[in-house]
């Protein structure tokens, strides 16, 4: 029997919870902001991009209507959220550098 993208999909996000299922209830912006507690010996500039990708991510999120998980960060969200920072009028070049921050 052939399987769906779409099966495989919920497939690993299941197993994803099963096998960490603290990160369920870990929400993107609660992770960034403990990140940023837990680096004390970031340059400034480095902080700087970390806090304004936090603003960004917030603005995706109000524009989804909910808060992010983070076994919800994977290839369609980039997709999305790329599409998303295109229509809000985005550079190319800052689009590569948010997504790259995420990783």
């Amino acid at each position: 029997m052939k399987r769906t993208l779409h099966w495989k999909l919920y497939r690993l996000k299941w197993l994803k919870r099963a096998v960490q299922p603290q990160l369920t209830q870990q929400y993107l912006q609660d992770h960034i902001n403990l990140w940023l507690k837990t680096k004390r010996g970031l340059k400034p500039n480095s902080y700087r991009k970390y806090k304004t990708l936090k603003i960004v991510i917030e603005g995706f999120e109000v524009f989804q209507g909910s808060c992010l998980n983070l076994v919800e960060i994977d290839l369609k969200f980039r997709d999305v959220f790329k599409e998303w920072m295109d229509e809000e009028g985005y550079a190319v070049s800052s689009q590569i550098d948010y997504i790259s921050l995420l990783k």
